[in-house]
């Protein structure tokens, strides 16, 4: 999934696109805290921006010129697939 952030220098992009992603990261691991998965073993589910690029955008808006985009990746498909300690 394609991240985006954006800001008026490369840093507050990039902390924008930092917080998309956890945030969408948080969205997806939301849905296995179900009680069908209660007892499975705990797991760390990491997540990543990966390919990350920053442009300079032309907007009409003066605060918005520089964005930044990347592709937010897991190891695994589930919190248990992709626990590190399995690997």
């Amino acid at each position: 999934m394609v991240m985006t952030g954006r800001g008026l220098e490369p840093p507050e992009a990039l902390a924008d696109l930092a917080g998309a992603a956890e945030a969408e990261a948080a969205r997806i691991a939301e849905k296995f805290r179900t009680a069908a998965n209660r007892d499975k073993p705990d797991a760390e589910w990491r997540f990543e921006v990966v390919d990350i690029r920053l442009i300079h955008v032309m907007h009409d808006d003066p605060g918005l010129a520089w964005m930044a985009y990347g592709t937010l990746e897991s190891a695994g498909a589930t919190p248990w697939t992709a626990s590190w300690d399995q690997q």
